[in-house]
């Protein structure tokens, strides 16, 4: 095993097999869900208010109190606003629902990277060193994920 493979196994060992290591992680990811929660809330608000201000408007256009000119300068950016505001909403609530099944998943999710962590140290044996490339790739910046593949070099 060269240096990169030690490097790399102690940092996967340290990883997986922290258990402060885990927790930091899951507190991150719990942390996370309620800043998305209370962020789709203030939206959820913004909607409501934006709403209301839409209706108020049609409602003076309707009485002849706003000229047709001023309400489209006025309306547009709010229904705008409001358009935007209904298309962040089902992604924010998209990634709320990932993490969560995530954080619940969390469990088996690392029995399987201590799992990993003893298939790495077979793979990485003098048998199979030789034979296999390992690809690694991070899942997202935020929430990280190792993810190891031995890619057989025949």
């Amino acid at each position: 095993m060269d240096d990169l493979e030690r490097v790399f196994q102690e940092q996967l060992r340290a990883f997986v097999l922290s258990d402060e290591t885990i927790q930091t992680h899951l507190e991150k990811t719990d942390q996370a869900i309620q800043e998305k929660e209370s962020l789709v809330q203030a939206l959820e608000v913004e909607r409501t208010r934006v709403k209301a201000d839409m209706d108020r408007l049609l409602d003076l256009y309707s009485a002849g109190e706003l000229p047709k000119r001023g309400f489209g300068d006025r309306y547009r950016p709010l229904d705008d606003r409001f358009h935007e505001i209904e298309d962040e909403l089902p992604n924010l609530q998209g990634e709320i629902d990932f993490r969560k099944i995530c954080l619940a998943s969390s469990e088996e999710i690392v029995a399987e990277a201590r799992d990993l962590y003893v298939r790495f140290l077979y793979f990485c044996s003098d048998r199979w060193a030789s034979r296999c490339h390992w690809l690694v790739s991070v899942w997202n910046d935020e929430d990280p994920a190792l993810v190891l593949v031995p890619v057989p070099l025949h």
